[in-house]
């Protein structure tokens, strides 16, 4: 599982690492990105076929039959052994693949009893800049909270929430290397730079191929460091 990662690089920096064009918007680096968050993720733009940066939310949706509704930020990780037989993931997985850049490295909590975890560090020892395998998609939808809804239709039953169609991507997943092994049981697939073009590349489709492509980072490559929480 991946809850955690950092991206500490200005647009310009991560445009030129990933050979992106950037969007004309103003973000600023996050040093602890969660679901929910807003972060600029690479694809490839389906009028000119060349990468760029877009700003898109860590999380998709699920629907909850129970509430009968669309749940925000729920899906923020992907499995990649089971991502094909998923019904939300498996259309994103064969058209719609992001890479997600990351810088210095993503956090993982270990576990050391009694209810009691330990953040660790994670990134390569080249201290580059790298990137998760992802997905994503489109969906339309509430703006409001569930609060202003209920208020505004004690006031006008026939009111009708605001909808605005919001870009969601998730983190593909896989099993731990080594380096990770000790530290927690999942980790994000790290993609190795020379299979960015297959990944971005829309026209494959062929799933074994893909999933080829989302196998643990070598360890030999990765470093592990605890943080001191101050």
């Amino acid at each position: 599982m991946c809850v955690c990662y950092q991206l500490e690089l200005p647009f310009k920096n991560i445009a030129k690492t990933f050979k992106a064009k950037p969007p004309k918007v103003t973000w600023h680096p996050i040093d602890r990105i969660r679901p929910s968050h807003i972060v600029p993720v690479v694809m490839v733009d389906s009028a000119s076929g060349e990468r760029v940066l877009k700003l898109m939310t860590w999380g998709m949706p699920f629907f909850d039959f129970e509430k009968k509704k669309l749940v925000k930020h729920h899906l923020f990780n992907a499995r990649s052994e089971t991502i094909t037989e998923k019904k939300t993931f498996k259309s994103h997985f064969v058209k719609d693949r992001i890479l997600v850049p990351v810088y210095p490295a993503f956090i993982e909590w270990k576990d050391i009893g009694e209810k009691k975890k330990q953040p660790w560090q994670i990134g390569l020892k080249s201290e580059e800049p790298f990137a998760f395998a992802g997905i994503w998609g489109k969906w339309n939808m509430t703006i409001e909270d569930d609060k202003t809804i209920e208020n505004k239709l004690k006031t006008n039953p026939k009111y009708e929430p605001k909808k605005e169609e919001i870009d969601y991507y998730s983190v593909i997943t896989t099993t731990p290397n080594e380096v990770v092994a000790s530290i927690h049981n999942r980790m994000p697939c790290i993609m190795d730079p020379r299979n960015y073009d297959a990944w971005l590349d829309p026209k494959i489709e062929n799933t074994s191929i893909l999933k080829s492509l989302l196998q643990p980072f070598p360890a030999e490559k990765m470093r592990s460091k605890l943080l001191t929480v101050s």
